[in-house]
């Protein structure tokens, strides 16, 4: 079944915003123990890698684990801007004018692998440039 760039979108934006502060809630409780905290971390860092395997393309790996009090993507501010679909592409843009104001987007590269819209690329974009932030 082929779901919509939309919903790839969304649930990659839900599965981030349950992962962030999962992670966020566990490294703070043994954020004064060492061993317990780099446990913590690899946890992180693997629970991140499955939302990467289930909603990405194949190859995709994330250099960082990013997270903290403040998510980078939450469901209830992060809106869909528009969505351009041209054959086994698209690009899904998306704002959260709350959190980071009108001049800071987000765009998600989708392109259609095995039967599913997949994240290839997540660029934060704002007026100095683009970053990749997967």
């Amino acid at each position: 079944m082929t779901h919509s760039p939309e919903e790839t979108v969304h649930s990659y934006i839900q599965a981030y915003f349950d992962w962030n502060n999962r992670s966020d809630a566990r490294t703070n409780l043994v954020i004064d123990d060492d061993v317990k905290y780099k446990l913590s971390m690899k946890v992180a860092t693997d629970e991140y890698q499955q939302i990467l395997d289930r909603l990405c393309v194949n190859r995709t790996v994330t250099y960082t684990t990013n997270f903290g009090d403040n998510p980078l993507h939450d469901p209830k501010s992060e809106t869909i801007e528009s969505v351009d679909v041209r054959g086994m592409t698209a690009l899904v843009r998306t704002r959260d004018v709350y959190k980071f104001g009108p001049l800071v987007s987000y765009e998600y590269h989708l392109v259609q692998e095995e039967g599913q819209w997949r994240i290839s690329k997540l660029l934060y974009v704002d007026e100095i440039g683009a970053d990749d932030c997967l």
